[in-house]
């Protein structure tokens, strides 16, 4: 494997194993307050904040890669919104 693809596998198994780990967050915990950066907030927002940061990383990707003249095919874009 290339470095970067060696990047690439290390940052997807800890983004996988972070969805594990929140995924079992119970309903009834949600409105729990606790710490994003310096500010208090439910449970709840901390995980709509995080949908927000991947929207906007997508999207810096996507502009990246087409300033590098680099499109991807209708199918990639499709998986890449799983």
């Amino acid at each position: 494997m290339s470095a970067l693809e060696d990047m690439l596998q290390l940052m997807r198994s800890k983004h996988d194993d972070l969805n594990a780990r929140l995924g079992v967050m119970p309903e009834e915990r949600m409105g729990d307050v606790g710490s994003w950066g310096q500010r208090q907030m439910p449970s709840r927002n901390m995980f709509y904040q995080m949908i927000n940061h991947e929207v906007e990383r997508t999207v810096y990707v996507m502009k990246t890669l087409l300033g590098l003249s680099i499109h991807p095919t209708e199918a990639q874009i499709i998986l890449s919104r799983l």
